[in-house]
């Protein structure tokens, strides 16, 4: 998977990197094989092929589902472990995302 764009709240899943990437970078920190990636407005979920959800970038408003880490920036991608089955798709909005199980 690779990046670019803004940066400025880690939604692209480069910590440490400029806020505005140019030009295309590998995102190293996923070892599975992605399956899917949606992106909000400054947050980026992805699935990776077992279906574990993993998401980055702002958390203002509750959208990485992160429930320990509220109002603050994630740079590095937090794997979702209130999602207790295997997720197939997924969907941002600005503010907001929504998950779509293996069953339905």
């Amino acid at each position: 998977m690779y990046g670019y764009g803004s940066n400025d709240c880690g939604q692209l899943g480069l910590p440490g990197v400029a806020q505005v990437i140019g030009q295309p970078q590998k995102v190293t920190f996923f070892t599975e094989n992605v399956q899917n990636v949606a992106c909000g407005a400054k947050h980026s979920v992805v699935i990776t092929i077992d279906g574990k959800v993993w998401s980055f970038g702002s958390n203002e408003h509750g959208q990485l589902g992160l429930n320990n880490n509220p109002k603050r920036d994630v740079f590095l991608p937090s794997h979702i472990l209130s999602l207790s089955c295997p997720i197939s798709q997924v969907a941002c909005g600005d503010h907001h995302t929504l998950c779509v199980t293996q069953k339905g």
